[in-house]
């Protein structure tokens, strides 16, 4: 079952009562990847968070995009990939207008939440800088 369609809400997921993740695959990364993880929270050390982002993107020396994966953590119940984005940037190359188009694309895919911990206005802006951030290039 691919990981994504193992969870559907707050401590819910797909399993039958009893199935337990036996293991997880995860493929070595392909030469041309460059990936990152950020957490942005006002406690480093622990599990509450804004927001989190990770990304993983395959390029040519063109900045021609091969694939990304691009996902962000405490924006909803559950992690949400940026499908619209991914989408959008396979094939073109990363400049400054694909980034933009591509972070443009963030709010539709995640639909951030306002709660304790944040806003949802406050959670787009710092995301979507950190998007941009990685397709530059400038989080590694």
């Amino acid at each position: 079952m691919p990981l994504l369609e193992i969870f559907k809400g707050v401590k819910k997921t797909h399993l039958a009562p009893g199935e337990l993740i036996e293991s997880i695959f995860l493929p070595f990364p392909k030469p041309g990847a460059r990936g990152a993880f950020r957490k942005v929270g006002t406690r480093m050390a622990q599990a509450i968070s804004k927001t989190m982002f990770a990304g993983i993107i395959w390029t040519d020396k063109k900045k021609i995009v091969h694939e990304a994966r691009l996902a962000f953590g405490s924006m909803a119940p559950t992690v949400k990939r940026l499908k619209a984005a991914e989408a959008y940037l396979k094939g073109k190359r990363l400049t400054d207008e694909t980034i933009r188009a591509a972070a443009d694309l963030l709010a539709g895919d995640v639909s951030p939440i306002d709660d304790i911990r944040s806003t949802r206005e406050y959670r787009l802006v710092v995301s979507r800088n950190l998007l941009v951030a990685f397709l530059k290039g400038e989080v590694k």
